[in-house]
């Protein structure tokens, strides 16, 4: 398969990996354009490496580049991962439960429930729930699993004399972890 980018030199030049996607997509002939490609560029000096879709085609000039085509890995699409660990103290006392699931199409839905106690009547609650999208790449060897969305925060103490102080924070979330981890916990 292959093909050629049909459009002027100079405007090929000025954009990104990542807006020529479609483009690219449509040149092997691939019917799904929502599929995940990766960029393999070798270079005299340097030998094979990955660039990001971020990279501009005008680096690239004089380089030999390899499209990979990536479909979702069967390994973490449409699964579901949990992790739940616990420690006690004296006064002390931490639980930590995460629950991962991973969908068809690039989205997920990361769950966090974390709780603490703080001496002899204080607990510190944060619940976590981010939402985006998620990709597989390369790296150190390993197939890595990378989130990026956002997340909404709920922060709830209580204190010794009952009360409770709620806080909510929305930020951005990003958050990777290598495949023969998240398999193994």
């Amino acid at each position: 398969m292959g093909g050629q980018l049909a459009r002027s030199r100079s405007s090929v030049i000025a954009d990104t990996l990542f807006m020529l996607h479609d483009r690219i997509v449509g040149c092997l002939d691939i019917a799904d354009a929502d599929v995940l490609l990766q960029f393999l560029v070798r270079e005299k000096d340097h030998g094979d490496h990955l660039v990001e879709e971020t990279t501009a085609a005008a680096d690239l000039s004089g380089c030999q580049v390899t499209v990979v085509v990536n479909r979702e890995p069967d390994w973490c699409t449409n699964k579901c991962f949990k992790k739940f660990s616990e420690s006690r103290g004296l006064y002390s006392r931490r639980s930590n439960q995460v629950e991962l699931k991973v969908f068809e199409g690039g989205h997920f839905i990361y769950q966090r429930y974390f709780r603490r106690r703080i001496g002899p009547a204080g607990w510190l609650d944060e619940n976590t729930t981010a939402r985006g999208r998620w990709h597989c790449h390369l790296g150190d060897g390993d197939h890595v699993l990378s989130l990026s969305g956002t997340s909404k925060i709920l922060k709830t103490d209580t204190a010794r004399d009952g009360r409770y102080h709620r806080h909510l924070q929305a930020r951005a979330f990003t958050w990777a972890m290598p495949k023969s981890q998240l398999l193994n916990d």
